[in-house]
């Protein structure tokens, strides 16, 4: 993939994102913490795992920066 494939799946990313966290922002708390098949068990799950994930690659990437990642 090239470097203009790479930013295009950013700003996906970034505008999929927005659209994820205003609609959480409407959802109840009920709603957040009900159980469903999203991977993380709940919505409230599914935003804080997507943390997670980010953090790991932003850590990943820093490894390979400084050339400490298989």
């Amino acid at each position: 993939m090239n470097l203009a494939g790479i930013e295009l799946l950013f700003q996906y990313n970034d505008w999929v994102n927005d659209r994820i966290l205003a609609t959480a922002e409407n959802a109840s708390v009920a709603r957040l913490v009900a159980a469903n098949d999203l991977g993380w068990g709940s919505l409230r799950g599914a935003l804080g795992g997507g943390k997670r994930r980010l953090l790991e690659l932003s850590q990943t990437i820093e490894r390979r920066e400084t050339g400490h990642s298989p």
